[in-house]
């Protein structure tokens, strides 16, 4: 009984990562949606314990809750289907996010601050939400410095979680992080994402910056 039991664990658990596999290969099967180099400010280093050799990077966003032009408005939170009348009684919805790399919502959230408040953060801010992903890129067709991902929003526009923000760095670019541990200051990387037909972010490349 416990040897059956031991064969059913081991197919479920084969069963699971050829399912994860699948997935991958399918999100990435034909043209991404987006291609754009981020760098450490966007895509740092998970923590990593002594055990492990996969490195992991977390994708960041910058954006200013208490703005009074918020970036997501009542008609922006109820096209999710949010009653903003009632924002406490209702649970975080999945939607797309739209993120703008190092263009007017950035600028906008870092002026006025002062160099050193604003070095170490992401250059990626939250524009726009909808219901599916291609309802956000029509709307914002630049592929180039528009990138979109699944996440969870509250009634508020809170955004509580990037459902895809971790993102596993395959083995071939590991070495350069190595190099990255006895640096410090500026940005030390750079890492090309693309993010697949189902929306789901990888990585395709990296170098280290001067």
């Amino acid at each position: 009984m416990r040897f059956a039991g031991l064969m059913v664990a081991a197919a479920v658990v084969i069963a699971a990562n050829a399912a994860a596999l699948l997935s991958a290969a399918r999100n990435r099967a034909g043209t991404p949606d987006t291609v754009m180099e981020l760098t450490e400010r966007e895509l740092g280093l998970e923590y990593q314990n002594e055990q492990d050799s996969g490195v992991s990077v977390r994708l960041s966003y910058s954006l200013n809750y208490a703005d009074p032009t918020p970036w997501l408005g009542p008609h922006g939170l109820a096209a999710l289907g949010f009653d903003t009348r009632l924002p406490d009684r209702q649970l975080p919805r999945h939607a797309y996010v739209a993120f703008e790399y190092d263009g007017s919502a950035w600028r906008k959230f870092s002026a006025g601050r002062k160099p050193e408040e604003i070095a170490g953060l992401s250059h990626l801010c939250p524009i726009d939400a909808a219901r599916t992903g291609a309802e956000l890129r029509r709307r914002h067709p630049d592929r180039g410095s528009v990138l979109i991902l699944p996440c969870t929003i509250d009634a508020r526009g809170y955004i509580r979680d990037v459902l895809t923000g971790s993102i596993s760095v395959p083995p071939k670019f590991h070495a350069l992080f190595a190099a990255v541990r006895s640096r410090t200051g500026r940005p030390r990387y750079a890492l090309k994402l693309a993010v697949g037909i189902h929306y789901e972010p990888y990585v395709t490349g990296a170098r280290l910056l001067p």
